[in-house]
C-alpha cells in the first residue's frame, strides 16, 4: 500500500516540476520578449539558420525544411533551448542552497556532525 502511495506522490512531484518548469520557461520568453524582441528575433533566425543546413544535409530538395517551417521548429527550438537553460538554472539555486544550508557536501555525501578528521 506504501509503494503505491509513494508512487502516485512522485508521479505528482513530477507533473507539478514539469508544469513549473513549463510556465516559468514561457515566462522568461515572454520577459525577454518584453525587455528585448530584437534579441529573441535573432535567436529565431539563427535557428532558422541552423535547421535550414540540417534540413539540406537530410534532404537537398527542400521537402525536409519546408515541413520544419510549417511546424514552426525555429520557435520549438528556441523554446526547448529556453526550457534547458531555466533547468539548468534550478538545479544550480538547488545546489547552491543545498551547499548554503550544509545538508549535503558537493559530492552529494553526507556530512558529518562530529567535525573530527
Amino acid at each position: 500500500m506504501k509503494s503505491a502511495i509513494y508512487r502516485m506522490l512522485n508521479a505528482v512531484r513530477v507533473l507539478l516540476c514539469g508544469t513549473i518548469r513549463y510556465v516559468t520557461t514561457i515566462a522568461v520568453v515572454c520577459t525577454i520578449w518584453w525587455y528585448d524582441a530584437r534579441f529573441l528575433n535573432q535567436a529565431f533566425d539563427a535557428n532558422l539558420a541552423l535547421l535550414k543546413a540540417v534540413a539540406n544535409v537530410i534532404d537537398g530538395s527542400g521537402k525536409v525544411e519546408s515541413a520544419m517551417r510549417a511546424f514552426s521548429a525555429e520557435k520549438v527550438l528556441l523554446f526547448s533551448e529556453a526550457s534547458m537553460i531555466v533547468w539548468l538554472v534550478g538545479k544550480l539555486v538547488l545546489l547552491l542552497l543545498g551547499l548554503i544550508l550544509g545538508r549535503r557536501g558537493p559530492e552529494g555525501i553526507e556530512k558529518s556532525g562530529s567535525g573530527a578528521l
